[in-house]
Formats: structure tokens, C-alpha cells, sequence
């Protein structure tokens, strides 16, 4: 089985309605890309408007290895700005302007097109099957390595933090330094560390949940649930009250809550002849995913 063998095998378009009006102080387009990670592109689009890329916001984090759409609101960025900018395998389409910034909370849901190749023979697929809500290995990094330095962000080993990301620190101003990083880079490594546990959790739990807690400072932890946390804190050598950082505060995790299987919508499939490796067959996969959820994930556990 060969996921993302081609850029064009996996298709993403979120689900998102942008509250429009004729004239706002944001403006919103839609950001097409291949091969570009979202906060990648982001950054080279800032580059190119020469404006700070806190100006821009976004409703979710898109893979780098694939073709995505994704909505996105510039603040106080003009529609001919926009139009002028040109970045190797990215699109920008206005759409027009927004009275609020885009926000992580607003996103419906993600539309997928995925052509899974090197299939070794055709078989009859169950959309029905209950699959976990797993976090995919996107989310962590290269070699798992967001998981470690989240770790370490957790238990506040800051300066292994900064060795991990190759920072030049001031004396043992560990914390100046990682202050210099964007917020949203140390946030999406804390969130993976976070990701990780609740893998771990749900794969141990003996009974299905609705939503199964993302651990934070305030989670309350019950029964099985808060038994396998704790089991696993104690192995990984943290406690809840970590994610209170004093000092990082803005850091800090309340923790939150996620639905321990996915909501698999608009399911098509159709088997095809693969030509460019070893195994006779490809299928192409095209389903509606919430927020959040990991579409290869989705892929393997139906074809594995």
C-alpha cells in the first residue's frame, strides 16, 4: 500500500463558509498549494507582502505532501497585494472581505480525494466500521520528533527545547529565546505531545466513548479514563498540573475534549489498474471527514 506516492494523490478542501461582506478590515481568500506545508506557506506569503504572518489567520493546519484548499483571512491586506504575488505551487484566489479574522474554531469539516496505489488485490470495503479518532504520523514530525520536544516543553526542560530546535540562546535565557519562535510553531509541538497521550489512551480504553479528554491543567479525570492517563503520566514521567506552565503562561493548556471515533461522510470508492508498481490495483477514496480528523488514518484501517 503507497499513500501520497503523487502529490495529486491526495486531494483536501475544507468545509468552511466565510461570512462575507462587501467591505471589512480582513480580507479572505482561498490559499491552493502543493507541497507546502500551511504555516510554510504562510510564511513565504508574508515574505512576499512583507507584513508580519500573525496577520493571517487560518481554520486548520493542511499537510505538506498533497494538494490543498484551505480559507484564510489577512488583516488590513489589500485585494491588489494579493493579486501580485507569485509563489512557486501556490494559488491565491480572493474571495472577498471578512468583518472577523478566521479562526482554528471555525472549521466544519475536510473533503478528501485519496488514490491509494500498490494494493495487492480488491476488496470490499466497510464505511460503517467504527475507526479510532487516531492523530496520524503528520502530526508528529519527522522521525516522532514533535513528540519529544513537547515533552520537554511540558516538563519545562526549556533548554532542551531550544537545543531541539537549534536556537541560539542569550546566557540561559532559555525562554527569551524560545519567545522569538512563533507562538504557533511551540503550540503545534505542545499539541503533539498532547496528541501522543491521547493516542495512547484510547488505543488502551476497554469501552467506546462518545469524546474521550485531551489532557490539560483542567481536565477531569474519571474512571477508566483517568486511570490510563494517570498509568501513563507516571510512565512518561509528567503530571497534570504541567500543562499549567508559570512560566510560559501563554502556553499554558486548559486541555479540551475529542470524539473517540470518526464521522465518516459521503463515502465513494472505485478500484483501478496501477501501473507504476508491483501490486495490480488502485482505489480511489472520496469521503467527508470532521474537523480534525486524519483521512490517512481513514485509508489504511480500510484497506489494511
Amino acid at each position: 500500500m503507497k499513500l501520497k506516492q503523487l502529490p495529486e494523490d491526495f486531494y483536501v478542501q475544507e468545509l468552511l463558509q466565510p461570512a462575507l461582506v462587501e467591505q471589512g478590515n480582513f480580507i479572505c481568500f482561498l490559499l491552493k498549494k502543493k507541497e507546502w506545508g500551511t504555516l510554510d506557506a504562510l510564511f513565504a506569503l508574508s515574505q512576499a507582502l512583507h507584513v508580519d504572518v500573525r496577520r493571517f489567520g487560518i481554520a486548520g493546519m493542511k499537510d505538506k505532501r498533497g494538494v490543498t484548499e484551505q480559507y484564510v483571512s489577512g488583516y488590513q491586506i489589500t485585494k491588489s497585494a494579493l493579486e501580485k504575488v507569485r509563489i512557486k505551487n501556490v494559488q491565491l484566489t480572493f474571495l472577498g472581505y471578512l468583518k472577523e479574522r478566521i479562526t482554528l474554531g471555525m472549521l466544519e469539516g475536510n473533503r478528501f480525494r485519496i488514490v491509494v496505489r500498490d494494493l495487492a488485490e480488491k476488496k470490499e470495503l466497510h464505511p460503517d466500521l467504527q475507526i479510532l479518532n487516531l492523530f496520524d504520523y503528520q502530526r508528529f514530525g519527522k522521525d516522532m520528533g514533535n513528540i519529544a520536544i513537547g515533552r520537554a516543553l511540558v516538563r519545562g526542560d526549556y533548554s532542551k527545547v531550544c537545543e531541539h530546535l537549534q536556537l541560539a540562546v542569550q546566557g540561559k535565557d532559555f525562554i527569551g529565546a524560545l519567545r522569538k519562535v512563533n507562538r504557533r510553531i511551540l503550540r503545534f509541538l505542545l499539541s503533539s505531545y498532547q496528541s501522543h497521550l491521547w493516542n495512547e489512551v484510547v488505543q488502551h480504553l476497554q469501552q467506546p466513548y462518545e469524546t474521550v479528554p485531551i489532557l490539560g491543567y483542567l481536565t477531569e479525570l474519571t474512571e477508566e479514563i483517568g486511570k490510563v492517563y494517570r498509568a501513563l503520566m507516571e510512565k512518561e514521567g509528567v503530571v497534570q498540573e504541567d500543562f499549567l506552565m508559570k512560566k510560559f503562561p501563554e502556553l499554558s493548556s486548559e486541555g479540551n475534549a475529542r470524539k473517540m471515533f470518526v464521522e465518516l461522510k459521503n463515502f465513494q470508492c472505485a478500484w483501478g489498474k496501477d501501473t507504476s508498481n508491483n501490486n495490480p490495483y488502485t482505489c480511489t477514496l472520496e469521503f467527508d471527514l470532521g474537523k480534525g480528523q486524519y483521512a490517512t488514518h481513514v485509508a489504511k484501517t480500510l484497506l489494511s
